[in-house]
């Protein structure tokens, strides 16, 4: 549904990289050795032997971009099926109280404030966050592996970074059973959905039934399948209350609202602060972070 672009991305990898590493280098020298057996029959690495002291074979698998992760899916299927990051992930990052690194610093948790994302990329509807509750740490949002890291599937997925997406409990809870096809850190995923609404222009938005402000979700390619699994239209269509909503901010702030409202004397400045009250920062400023975002920016182009 919306792309995850984060400006701290390069620092995010690195700590993922890092604290993945900081694991196998306390491991012993034989499963090492065989960790890069089986990492490098997927990725092609030309050395016969693991160099000691040099971890470029294991940096290019934990960060291997999404168009890498698709090829391996794609033609190295049996070799994928290896437990060592299943379980580091299972026994260390997803685990509150345990650690990947030996500093004790990284895990899930940490990866989420990072991200400091609060809204699921799925479905841009979902809110998610990290609470601190007298009982310890909790999140209403989980990592879901867009290759699944089931033991029939792809379990040496399980730790790549761009395998793991930020995701509500919600998305995440329906896609352990269902299968979605849009990654949401592909370049081009917000290019394969856009919401319409059949308001006809000029119309009364008050005076209009609340059943008129239903919206379809157009899906191209991808967008289609995680349309289908999460339901995606049907949520938005009990959201009719904001769609009214930007409309009638769009409304009431297009150019010639503007301009009329500049004749009557009313300063710019306080016109752009009532715009950004009613509608929000121009799109994407607030994408990840506000519901609805690419709702309103489908329907109103801003």
């Amino acid at each position: 549904m919306i792309q995850l672009e984060f400006n701290n991305i390069e620092d995010l990898k690195n700590t993922h990289f890092n604290a993945v590493l900081d694991y196998v280098e306390h491991r012993s020298t034989q499963e090492q050795d065989e960790l890069f057996n089986d990492v490098t029959r997927i990725t092609g690495y030309h050395m016969q032997s693991r160099p000691h002291l040099a971890y470029s074979w294991l940096r290019d698998f934990i960060l291997a971009d999404v168009t890498t992760l698709e090829d391996w899916v794609r033609n190295h299927t049996e070799n994928l099926k290896f437990q060592f990051f299943k379980r580091l992930y299972l026994n260390r990052f997803a685990n509150k109280d345990a650690y990947v690194d030996s500093n004790g610093r990284y895990n899930a948790y940490t990866l989420l404030e990072m991200m400091d994302i609060k809204v699921c990329p799925y479905c841009d509807d979902e809110q998610m966050d990290i609470l601190h509750p007298a009982q310890g740490d909790r999140r209403t949002c989980d990592f879901d592996h867009f290759y699944p890291k089931s033991d029939s599937l792809y379990p040496a997925l399980a730790m790549c970074f761009y395998n793991l997406i930020p995701s509500g409990k919600g998305c995440n809870s329906i896609m352990l059973t269902s299968p979605v096809a849009a990654n949401p850190y592909h370049t081009d995923i917000e290019n394969w959905s856009h919401f319409e609404c059949d308001i006809p222009l000029g119309a009364n938005l008050e005076a209009l039934p609340i059943e008129d402000f239903s919206v379809r979700l157009k899906t191209t390619g991808r967008m289609g399948v995680n349309n289908a699994t999460l339901d995606i239209e049907g949520r938005y269509n009990r959201r009719k209350e904001t769609v009214r909503k930007f409309l009638r901010a769009a409304r009431d702030f297009e150019d010639e609202k503007i301009e009329e409202m500049l004749r009557l004397g009313i300063p710019r400045e306080y016109i752009l602060r009532m715009k950004e009250h009613s509608l929000g920062n121009p799109y994407p400023a607030d994408k990840g972070r506000i519901p609805h975002q690419k709702l309103r920016h489908d329907l109103t182009g801003y």
